[in-house]
């Protein structure tokens, strides 16, 4: 009995463990790719770059075309996203992930809602 109890944990354990790391996998292929914030916050437009070696480009574009490149690294663990680039690190939830949109939530509550860019447009990440 007690061996036949054993291994039910032991089944449950494993079985939650796969589950976690499935989600994990399924944020980390969803967000691959390029992508522009709907929100422009002062004429200042937000595009990111997801690269499949766990690197980030953020890009910055004033409305004069003045353009700041941060790099950086990324991770995610079940549904939270880790950044860390020369500004600092960041952690935001994954919300929704899906071919198109991604949203992620700040710390602060506030949403950051992204479409997923045209290959057309690889010129913003070029310095």
């Amino acid at each position: 009995m007690k061996r036949l109890a054993f291994l039910t944990l032991l089944f449950v354990i494993v079985m939650n463990i796969s589950c976690a790391r499935n989600s994990e996998t399924k944020h980390e292929y969803a967000i691959l790719g390029r992508w522009e914030l709907r929100e422009v916050i002062n004429g200042v437009k937000y595009y990111i770059s997801f690269n499949p070696n766990q690197t980030i480009t953020q890009v910055f574009v004033a409305p004069d075309g003045y353009k700041r490149i941060y790099s950086g690294r990324w991770s995610i663990d079940s549904d939270t996203l880790f950044m860390q680039d020369s500004r600092g690190d960041y952690k935001l939830l994954i919300s929704e992930a899906t071919d198109s949109t991604l949203m992620l939530i700040r710390q602060d509550s506030l949403a950051m809602i992204c479409d997923r860019l045209s290959e057309n447009k690889d010129y913003i990440f070029e310095p």
